[in-house]
């Protein structure tokens, strides 16, 4: 019987989702939006996640500026960094222009990249949402708002946990290196994060192990 649970075969783990969504929903008049954030501590799943790609979905409709002048689409500028190790250079720059937007209306975009692929790493996240940059540097404001459903996102593959030795497979060995880390009394071993190594965290790696990589 233990033989057969120690012969248990590698899984993949499922690809999941994740929404980056600061957009306004609500008519700006004067929008300058420059944020930071950290998504791991909203989505603790994406904490040395994957992204194996993402997609920003814009539907923006132009409004008026504090003096009343009418906001042209194509001065949106639209810019995003992510904490990212990987192919990707973890930064993305758009314009209203770019898309080929010009003049006041509602204009839709699906804009698919690569730029946040790799994997995610402690640091901070950038989100930055503003008019058109002018020639000495300086940002200038939005004028208009977002559907509800403006976003970007992200597919990533989260950690398997169960697959302790990180080789990209979840095997026998794991449980193997995890008992060589549990009786070393290693910090690494300490699965449900109680600040202790005990029995309780074996229990808990093997309902990992036995639930796979789609946890």
């Amino acid at each position: 019987m233990i033989l057969g649970v120690l012969s248990c075969s590698a899984s993949a783990a499922v690809a999941d989702t994740y929404s980056v969504d600061f957009f306004p929903d609500e008519p700006q008049t004067f929008g300058l939006y420059q944020l930071l954030f950290v998504p791991t501590f909203a989505e603790p799943n994406l904490e040395g996640a994957t992204i194996t790609g993402s997609t920003v979905h814009l539907a923006f409709t132009t409004g008026s500026l504090d003096d009343g002048t009418p906001f042209d689409a194509a001065g949106l500028t639209f810019v995003m960094t992510a904490a990212v190790n990987g192919p990707g250079d973890g930064f993305i720059y758009i314009t209203g222009a770019d898309l080929g937007w010009s003049g006041n209306g509602t204009f839709t975009a699906t804009v698919p990249t690569s730029a946040f692929n790799g994997t995610i790493v402690p640091g901070r996240w950038s989100f930055d949402l503003s008019g058109p940059l002018d020639d000495v540097g300086e940002l200038h404001p939005f004028a208009g708002s977002f559907s509800a459903d403006s976003r970007v996102e992200l597919t990533y593959t989260p950690v398997c946990r169960a697959d302790f030795n990180g080789d990209g497979n979840r095997s026998v060995q794991d449980i193997f290196d995890f008992l060589t880390a549990y009786f070393a009394n290693d910090a690494a071993a300490d699965i449900d994060n109680s600040g202790d190594v005990s029995v309780q965290d074996i229990f808990d790696f093997l309902a990992l192990y036995f639930a796979g990589c789609n946890e």
